[in-house]
């Protein structure tokens, strides 16, 4: 599926209200989408897996930028990060 606002949002809009939902894309959409996705109350899943590149022909120096950035963009937007102990019980998961 292209990585659009309106796919985004359709697909947002397919599922049960309330439920947990993330957005995972490839390449540089991640960041602009991202700021979608955490406006619209989801969780955004960002790394080097996805795409290398920090922002258009920059490659990123490690995992930890690109996720620094989502961060950041994220508190802009007025949304607190999950920790690690956090996400598992968004998600449900055994604490470690």
């Amino acid at each position: 599926m292209q990585t659009t606002v309106d796919n985004l949002v359709f697909l947002k809009n397919s599922i049960p209200s309330g439920s947990t939902w993330s957005l995972c894309a490839v390449g540089l959409d991640i960041f602009p989408l991202g700021a979608v996705a955490v406006a619209a109350g989801g969780h955004v899943r960002v790394g080097l897996e996805d795409s290398v590149h920090i922002s258009k022909g920059v490659t990123a120096e490690s995992n930890a930028q690109i996720v620094s950035k989502m961060v950041r963009i994220a508190k802009e937007l007025g949304r607190e990060v999950a920790t690690a102990s956090d996400a598992r019980k968004i998600l449900s998961l055994q604490q470690a």
